[in-house]
């Protein structure tokens, strides 16, 4: 069998579409124009990587105090991460930053730790994977006002009405390619049961009952 190049990696991987209800937002203030950069979440991205490439690595580079986070003279910080697939190896790094997107002289644990995992799918990208999310971002990137996700119309002054609001985003669910944006749309419905507090016509049972029955359809494991 022939030896698996970064050539076949990258075949494999940039393949994959980017679907955009796997997509997640974190806002970056550019001052006047507050924006919103979409990224994958790394248990996504992870799910996706371990459907193709199950025994693929990675480890991140300590420093001489063997932190995984590397001090600069002028304070800035980065992570670096070598990530193995089929015997091919990439190393990258990222530059620490705040939840504002903003590089912070400070970092705490959680700056570290949330630019470890974005390194990770840095990494996973230059394999391939969602590669456009880091070479395109203008066409992901939305305005703050559109980071509100729509409201379900539950209330049960509207029943019928609420039934083919439900509906529709079930539809949404039952044609997703992949299991992990199946349940994206299905957390949101979930949450907006929850904020709900027990006025919606639907319940949690309902929910059950369908994602059991979307499962068994599509050969899911419940």
């Amino acid at each position: 069998m022939a030896a698996v190049t970064k050539k076949d990696i990258w075949g494999v991987l940039h393949s994959i579409p980017i679907e955009k209800d796997l997509l997640e937002y974190r806002t970056v203030d550019y001052g006047d124009d507050a924006t919103s950069i979409a990224y994958i979440s790394i248990h996504i991205a992870h799910e996706l990587m371990m459907q193709h490439y199950p025994e693929y690595s990675w480890a991140f580079a300590e420093d001489d105090l063997r932190r995984e986070c590397h001090y600069f003279n002028d304070g800035s910080t980065e992570v670096r991460v070598s990530m193995t697939v089929e015997g091919h190896t990439i190393h990258t790094s990222l530059n620490v930053t705040n939840s504002n997107g903003a590089e912070t002289k400070t970092p705490s644990a959680k700056d570290i730790h949330n630019t470890k995992q974005r390194c990770r799918v840095k990494a996973m990208g230059e394999f391939g994977l969602y590669y456009d999310l880091w070479v395109h971002p203008e066409s992901y990137m939305r305005k703050q006002a559109e980071d509100k996700p729509p409201v379900l119309n539950l209330m049960k002054t509207s029943p019928a009405k609420d039934v083919g609001e439900l509906d529709r985003y079930w539809l949404n669910l039952e044609s997703s390619p992949s299991r992990a944006s199946a349940e994206k749309i299905k957390t949101q419905i979930e949450n907006q049961l929850r904020v709900m507090k027990g006025q919606a016509t639907y319940t949690s049972d309902d929910i059950k009952n369908r994602w059991a029955k979307t499962c068994k359809a599509k050969g899911w494991k419940i």
